[in-house]
């Protein structure tokens, strides 16, 4: 079964938040927001954690944080960059 993911335009606390973009030579990059630590308390406890990795390091990294803090991924940015082999990118109600 495919999983899917949430996409989103802005950082979701309590989440791994996994932003899409192309670099300046255009290569196709994430940057990583998540939980610092297991239990998180508050939105003070989501921090950047890896910017501009290659997308699929950055999927992989967020799928990590992911698992170990027992949370979601939500996916930002640029929605063209998603490979549609990780699953499918859905939007809440009233986003577009």
């Amino acid at each position: 079964m495919m999983s899917s993911f949430l996409y989103t335009q802005t950082t979701i606390a309590h989440s791994v938040n996994l932003h899409l973009f192309a670099s300046a030579d255009g290569i196709a990059c994430g940057n990583v927001k998540g939980p610092v630590s297991p239990n998180v308390t508050g939105p003070g406890d989501i921090s950047e954690i890896r910017t501009a990795l290659p997308l699929a390091k950055a999927f992989a990294f967020a799928i990590r944080v992911a698992n170990r803090n027992d949370v979601e991924i939500v996916v930002s940015g640029d929605s063209s960059l998603w490979d549609q082999r990780w699953g499918c990118l859905g939007t809440p109600s009233g986003q577009a």
